[in-house]
């Protein structure tokens, strides 16, 4: 975050300098700032999802583990019942959903990267198409300030895609701030029912008492 912030004021006003597009002061920072903001939405629509699918995984490979832990803690118990079959079934009921939750939050993670690697290249000829053609029409163009805003471009484009090159992590992290969150709330609704139980029953022993 920090790099990011001192990239982009390291080379936005390089960017911004470099003259005006059809007649837009800075025009090369702000179509920077337009390219960014695409790069966002885009990554944004093809990982809505991932928050969701990745806090799912957790509870299910919870289930999974409990299931498995169970099965490691009651083995004896389980053979002289004869109830292998029994937990086999459980244990494929609990795999089944991991194993499908696996592939959607493959399949969303293929669709980024497919995104992060056409839109997120296309940045790489704007400076060259665009200062290239600016630069003939006004006749300053030199390989010099093509390579220079080149630089400068991608430069600021990279420390604006912040959200796009740390979606990932954000999504995971959102994801377990979720399941924290709904454990949280489980315990407080847990604490309300006990706390309302002994109200009920210490409201019933005053009444037996009269």
């Amino acid at each position: 975050g920090m790099s990011a912030i001192m990239t982009l004021g390291s080379f936005w006003g390089v960017l911004y300098g470099m003259g005006p597009v059809l007649g837009v002061q800075g025009g090369f920072a702000w179509i920077g700032v337009a390219y960014a903001a695409t790069l966002t939405g885009v990554t944004y629509m093809m990982g809505r999802k991932l928050p969701d699918i990745q806090r799912a995984q957790q509870w299910r490979e919870a289930d999974l583990r409990e299931s498995l832990n169970n099965i490691n803690n009651n083995a004896d118990l389980i053979a002289q019942n004869h109830g292998e079959d029994i937990e086999k079934e459980l244990v494929k009921k609990r795999v089944k959903p991991v194993v499908a939750n696996s592939l959607r939050e493959i399949g969303t993670q293929v669709r980024l990267i497919i995104a992060d690697a056409t839109f997120g290249n296309v940045s790489i000829p704007i400076p060259y198409l665009v200062g290239g053609f600016f630069g003939i029409a006004t006749g300053t163009a030199s390989m010099g300030t093509i390579q220079t805003l080149n630089y400068a471009f991608n430069r600021v484009t990279s420390s604006l895609s912040f959200f796009v090159n740390r979606f990932e992590q954000l999504s995971h992290m959102k994801a377990t701030a979720d399941r924290i969150y709904t454990f949280d709330k489980a315990i407080d609704a847990a604490h309300y029912i006990e706390e309302a139980k002994k109200q009920m029953a210490h409201k019933k022993m005053k009444l037996s008492m009269k």
